[in-house]
This record gives structure tokens, C-alpha cells and sequence, in this order.
């Protein structure tokens, strides 16, 4: 199927002294499948390890990322909605790369049934005075059994800031 999304999200991360970092953020969204909207809400909450220090400003350091992310999400076609929660861990490793650009990538997997639904993406981000442009790719691959399987490849375009 070829499917249509538009979707904003807003999200923060936080890292403390002690290693620990603690993130969270609201996506909103909507999918069209052969002209059916359906209306995505999200909520996730991110904990987990963290080693390096990245300078977004200047895209220089290094910083590895390892932990646990819990997703919300409802799902909603006309009156009818579904929600579930779902629990991913993975890691991410972002790469100064001097003049204020970093590589990023990232692998992350549902709890359920570790390395049965994967995520992997890449990006680049580019500092201009305080705010840093991010644009990347992501490739998602689940088997829920031997009947079912598939597969999605999103780009994605971000604008943020750090203080």
C-alpha cells in the first residue's frame, strides 16, 4: 500500500550529570490510505544511558545514547479508536563532523518480541546561529508471524534548538 502521512511532534530530552538522560514528547498526525484518513496521537517517554558530549552548535564530540522508550499511541477512524502502548529499547550515536554539522543513527526494537519489529534510521543536522536543521531517513521492518510482514521508509525534517 502507498500511504500518505503528515505528522508534527514535539518532544524535549533533558541530561543529567549523572549519565541519565530523560525525554519526552506529543506527535500528532494524520494517515491516508486509498483516500481513508486516520488520525494518530501520540505520547512517549524516554529514559535511559548516556555517554559523550555532542555540541550540536558546533558539531563537534561524540555521545552514545542506550535505553527505554514508551509510546502511547491512539489511532482513530471516525468514531472508532484503538490504543496500545508499546515498549522499545535501542541506541543512538551521534558524530560531530566540525562546522556545526553531526551524523546521527539509531537502531531501536519492541520489547514484545525483541528484534521482530526494528527500526533503524540516519540523519544529518546542521547548526545556523541556534538553530540546528535536521533532516534523516527511517526504515522500519516488523514479522508478526509467518502470514504477516512488512515494511515502511519515512524521511523526516526537523527544526530545534538547545539551552
Amino acid at each position: 500500500y502507498d500511504v500518505d502521512l503528515d505528522q508534527t511532534n514535539i518532544s524535549l530530552t533533558t541530561y543529567m550529570d549523572s549519565n541519565i538522560y530523560f525525554g519526552g514528547g506529543i506527535t500528532a498526525g494524520e494517515l491516508t490510505l486509498t483516500g481513508i484518513e486516520i488520525d494518530v496521537d501520540a505520547t512517549n517517554f524516554s529514559v535511559g544511558y548516556y555517554d559523550g558530549d555532542l555540541d550540536y552548535l558546533l558539531g563537534s564530540g561524540e555521545q552514545f545514547k542506550f535505553g527505554l522508550t514508551v509510546s502511547d499511541t491512539e489511532v482513530s477512524l471516525g468514531s472508532v479508536t484503538s490504543s496500545e502502548t508499546t515498549y522499545h529499547i535501542g541506541f543512538d550515536n551521534s558524530v560531530g563532523m566540525g562546522g556545526g554539522t553531526a551524523f546521527h543513527f539509531g537502531f531501536d526494537t519492541d520489547t514484545d518480541d525483541i528484534f521482530s519489529d526494528n527500526s533503524y534510521y540516519g540523519s544529518f543536522s546542521k547548526s545556523y546561529g541556534s538553530a540546528i536543521f535536521e533532516l534523516g531517513l527511517n526504515y522500519n521492518i516488523y514479522v508478526t508471524d509467518a502470514n504477516n510482514s512488512g515494511d515502511s521508509t519515512y524521511v523526516f525534517f526537523g527544526v530545534g534548538t538547545v539551552f
